[in-house]
Parts: C-alpha cells; sequence; structure tokens
C-alpha cells in the first residue's frame, strides 16, 4: 500500500515500502516540491495571487521565485517572508517580519505586521524585484557572523528596511 498524506507547515508523508517511497522522492525536487530543511522557499509563505485569485493585484509565484533565488542567504529560516497577493493574508495570517501585499496602487511592504495591516511604504510594481533584491544586499552590507536574519533586521528596525526598499541612502 502506498498513500501521501498531509502533514504539519505543508508537510506532506510518503507511506508504503522504501522503494516507492524513494522513488517519490527522487523525483519531488523536480516537480517543485522542498526536501531539504535548508531550502529558501521553506521561509516564504505565498498564497496563489494574482493569476489565480480575483482578489489579487501581485502575481505572488514568480516574486516567490524571484526571492527564493536572490534572497537565499535571508531566507535562513529565522523569519517568515510573506507574499500576499492581497490584503486578505489566506497564506499567512499572522504577522511576518516581512509582509509584502498587491494592493491597487503598487506593492505594500509592513514590517513586523500582517498583508492588511496599514503598509509602511508602497512602491510601484515595475519594482517588487527590485525591491526584495535591495533587501539581500542589505542582509549581505549588515549581517554579522552568527547573527540571524530575524536578529539583524529587528537590530536594523523598521525605518532603515523602509529606506533600503526605498533605495535611500543611509
Amino acid at each position: 500500500m502506498k498513500f501521501v498524506k498531509p502533514g504539519p507547515a505543508h508537510a506532506l508523508f510518503f507511506l508504503g515500502d522504501e522503494v516507492a517511497c524513494q522513488a517519490l522522492l527522487d523525483h519531488a525536487p523536480e516537480a517543485g516540491f522542498v526536501t531539504r530543511a535548508d531550502d529558501p522557499r521553506s521561509a516564504i509563505a505565498v498564497c496563489a495571487g494574482k493569476s489565480a485569485c480575483a482578489s489579487g493585484f501581485l502575481v505572488t509565484k514568480e516574486l516567490a521565485d524571484h526571492a527564493a533565488v536572490d534572497c537565499a542567504p535571508l531566507l535562513d529560516s529565522s523569519l517568515t517572508l510573506h507574499l500576499s497577493g492581497c490584503g486578505k493574508g489566506c497564506a499567512h495570517p499572522n504577522a511576518a517580519p516581512l509582509a509584502f501585499s498587491g494592493r491597487a496602487e503598487g506593492l505594500a511592504f509592513t514590517y513586523s505586521g500582517r498583508a492588511g495591516d496599514p503598509p509602511d511604504v508602497v512602491l510601484p510594481f515595475s519594482q517588487q524585484e527590485a525591491a526584495l533584491s535591495r533587501l539581500a544586499r542589505l542582509y549581505e552590507k549588515e549581517h554579522k557572523p552568527g547573527e540571524n536574519a530575524h536578529t539583524l533586521l529587528a537590530r536594523l528596525g523598521k525605518d532603515r528596511i523602509v529606506a533600503a526598499l526605498r533605495q535611500e541612502d543611509r
């Protein structure tokens, strides 16, 4: 008998004989499944977004793919990056250190809040990938040895993070 069952934190359990489970595991990465604990995608909470939700203003999956590559060091599992197509925050209803959501006027960012909270800054949609890349460069510039991303962001604070997103020198 072989089964795939849902588990906690969006995990899937493969139940069956060792050969069948290994075959599933061997093909999981090419199907887009996360199979390693250090995969940066594990730190991203992403909803279906504009392409699949009538409420969405933001194409979230592409932005999440960009973040998983460009922001990988920042996504060290000490924090959650929330990418929401709208302010409902379906994928992550709780506060996140980095919460981005789509709104009619652009990409809203909220530091340590929920997708629907009043934003700290709203950026043009055309800057969404660049904004995440600026966060990654801020991490590279300011990260201290032994410091995780959550601690770094708390040390830098909201104003410094918002300035980086706006590309203001400080």
